[in-house]
């Protein structure tokens, strides 16, 4: 018997007709379902952006704000779905604060879950950053239905651009968009987010030593290069190769001029990046972060690089 107060969650594994799932694919499988199911109910399918009003009003759930920075709390939402409310950091972005509603809809089916008996496997995937990851992916789908979705890459292509386009269709932001399209078409693209850092190995001074730090970097001393922060490669990437964290790029490539020029820049060039090696379709766009620069890569893959593999898409636990 399936226990549980009422909420999207439990009544949808009270429903659920594959019952409990067992297995990471099982999982997978429960959090698309359940994603149809709060579309179903809400009577959205048909065209973008996916509205969460309907769903909250289906369910007896209330989205409230609250400024979680200015309160210091560390994180953007919380879901206390079984006091009816969806909670969100008010000082986001719109973006920002949809992405954060969509995974505490999807906590809500965690929730749900861990109050009925599950297979040991799958508890890694209920707490931590493996968690944080499935509500994500959950999010992106809820936000970004599959078939609605894959409509947009017909018409706009796939590309940073056309990520930018998507975005705006589905009010969802261009970052989000750019993941879920790697998601779901792994075999066509990669993500890499870059900015100007030191080796973690490189010494980094104290406060009071930063302006002999500067003085070194002008005479021979260590200087900073446009490293690696950030990748999603997709699972078909990561199945052949590895990048390293702050693997660094040429000083003259496009993403490096990109960050120096502060402008978009694109062509076919030739890297090395670990095992990632070869020439590729790049695009490379500089953005700021805090008050730091950085560049986000879009990385074209080449047909050959999966020639044999068969094609999926699901969950990753190292998504």
């Amino acid at each position: 018997m399936i226990i549980g107060p009422e909420g999207p969650g439990y009544r949808f594994i009270q429903q659920y007709e594959h019952g409990l799932p067992t297995g990471r694919k099982d999982l997978a499988q429960c959090v698309d379902a359940y994603v149809e199911f709060l579309l179903d109910a809400s009577g959205q399918e048909d065209l973008p952006p996916v509205e969460l009003e309907p769903i909250y009003d289906q369910f007896s759930l209330q989205a409230k704000e609250g400024d979680f920075k200015e309160a210091s709390l560390g994180i953007e939402g919380a879901n206390l779905a079984e006091m009816g409310m969806i909670v969100f950091d008010s000082s986001d972005i719109q973006t920002r604060q949809r992405f954060t509603q969509a995974h505490e809809l999807l906590e809500c089916l965690i929730v749900a879950l861990e109050g009925n008996r599950y297979s040991s496997t799958l508890e890694p995937y209920f707490e931590g950053k493996k968690k944080e990851r499935l509500c994500n992916w959950g999010a992106a789908r809820l936000l970004m239905p599959k078939d609605l979705f894959q409509k947009s890459i017909r018409e706009h292509g796939i590309g940073i651009d056309a990520a930018e386009r998507i975005a705006r269709v589905f009010k969802t932001s261009r970052l989000a968009t750019l993941r879920h399209m790697v998601n779901c078409y792994p075999k066509r693209c990669g993500l890499i987010i870059w900015k100007r850092a030191h080796k973690p190995t490189e010494s980094v001074p104290s406060p009071n030593q930063a302006e002999l730090w500067d003085d070194l970097e002008g005479t021979g001393g260590p200087q900073k290069e446009v490293r690696v922060q950030w990748k999603d490669l997709g699972r078909k990437a990561r199945k052949e190769v590895y990048v390293p964290e702050d693997k660094s790029v040429d000083s003259d490539s496009l993403i490096a001029r990109a960050l120096e020029e502060g402008e978009a820049k694109s062509g076919r060039e030739r890297v090395e990046l670990g095992d990632l090696k070869g020439t590729f379709e790049i695009e490379a766009v500089p953005f700021t972060a805090g008050d730091d620069p950085h560049v986000l890569s879009l990385f074209h893959w080449p047909a050959e690089m999966f020639a044999g593999q068969e094609a999926q898409s699901g969950f990753s636990g190292t998504h």
